[in-house]
């Protein structure tokens, strides 16, 4: 599958300088060294919000460099999430008190919990608490570190999962609770909810309570194998848009012409390779590591492996350059208009829908999903 660039871009790159220095694509500091000189140190350094969001206002420009220079789009993500968990740390350091930092966990969950997150999206966050551990006044500097995301860049979760929800907030041993009820009494919402906790990762303070919650959770599962079932569902709850002879199917109305990525592309992946790798017990949040993880243990055929990565690449990549090329910032990055595309792309697109229709078939087979 051929890979896609997005020439052409000029924006104001804010705080982005230098000249590239031959960064490894596979070692984001690199990256980031090679084409914002000094950025993760001016993060790391800033004494006040206002110095860290002088340091860190260059976000969008960087990114438009890196694809202007046709590095892969899962380098940029991999670079994009080092600088924006050192960017979490810095304010998470700035805003509680140091025996918070101490004593608890910030976690990110979404897409910025896979390293995934290209341009910012809501806040999808939470905190883990050690087990005993309390602080008067607690709620009010959650309240300050999620406007300071805010202010940042990063809006609020419309669905309110981050740090000024309590739910989102718990003590070591409720998180372990918490995932645990989620997985042997499942409600209707338990299974979204566990996936989007699935995908956590540390960025602050101890990271080995974030490590001790997923061991419960992996623990639980392994007795609840019935559990995935219900869990994979929704990635084969909207087929592939590729009708008869491959052809991709458009929508109607007011989106005629055009194509949900996310909706019938990349979210099956997304979700199906979560679903096989906790099944699996495979620790990695990050799809593409799930997929090489389960490839490795025999899980997934090292061919067809290839190829679900270069559909992921691919769709990913697409998406991004809808979105660095559509003037409307507030349009949606997941609709491609595939009459638009050049024509090795048209056929790319194809590819990788039927890609993904076997993957779905694969797993209403692997999963029962058949059934419902």
């Amino acid at each position: 599958m051929t890979q896609h660039g997005a020439p052409g871009l000029t924006d104001d790159t804010g705080d982005v300088e230098g000249h590239p220095a031959f960064p490894d694509p596979g070692h984001p500091e690199s990256v980031l060294a090679a084409y914002a000189p000094g950025l993760l140190h001016r993060v790391e350094t800033a004494r006040d919000f206002d110095a860290l969001a002088t340091a860190a206002k260059g976000h969008g420009g960087l990114v438009r460099i890196l694809a202007q220079v046709g590095l892969p789009v899962m380098a940029i993500s991999r670079a994009v999430a080092v600088l924006n968990e050192r960017v979490m740390d810095a304010l998470w350091r700035q805003t509680m008190p140091a025996e918070v930092v101490a004593n608890a966990c910030l976690i990110v969950m979404g897409s910025e919990g896979r390293a995934e997150q290209i341009l910012k999206t809501d806040q999808d966050n939470g905190v883990i608490l050690r087990d005993g551990f309390a602080w008067d006044g607690l709620a009010e500097r959650l309240a300050l570190f999620s406007a300071g995301l805010g202010a940042l860049g990063w809006p609020p979760c419309k669905g309110h999962v981050m740090v000024t929800n309590p739910a989102w907030v718990r003590s070591a041993l409720d998180w372990a609770d918490t995932v645990g009820h989620w997985v042997r009494l499942p409600k209707e919402d338990s299974y979204m909810q566990l996936a989007i906790f699935a995908d956590a990762a540390a960025v602050a303070g101890d990271a080995a309570l974030m490590e001790g919650v997923r061991d419960a959770m992996f623990a639980t599962m392994g007795g609840h194998a019935h559990f995935f079932s219900h869990f994979a569902q929704p990635a084969v709850q909207f087929a592939a848009p590729v009708g008869l002879f491959g052809r991709v199917v458009t929508e109607g109305g007011e989106h005629r012409g055009q194509v949900d990525v996310k909706k019938g592309g990349i979210f099956p992946l997304v979700h199906g390779l979560r679903a096989m790798a906790l099944e699996a017990g495979v620790r990695e949040t990050n799809t593409l590591a799930r997929l090489e993880a389960l490839t490795a243990r025999g899980k997934v055929d090292r061919p067809f492996a290839v190829d679900l990565r270069e559909t992921f690449e691919f769709l990913v990549g697409l998406r991004l350059k809808a979105r660095l090329t559509d003037p409307d910032p507030t349009a949606s990055d997941n609709l491609v208009t595939p009459a638009l595309l050049a024509r090795d792309e048209r056929e790319d697109l194809r590819q990788a829908f039927r890609t993904v229709k076997r993957f779905q078939d694969i797993l209403s087979y692997h999963f029962h999903l058949e059934m419902f």
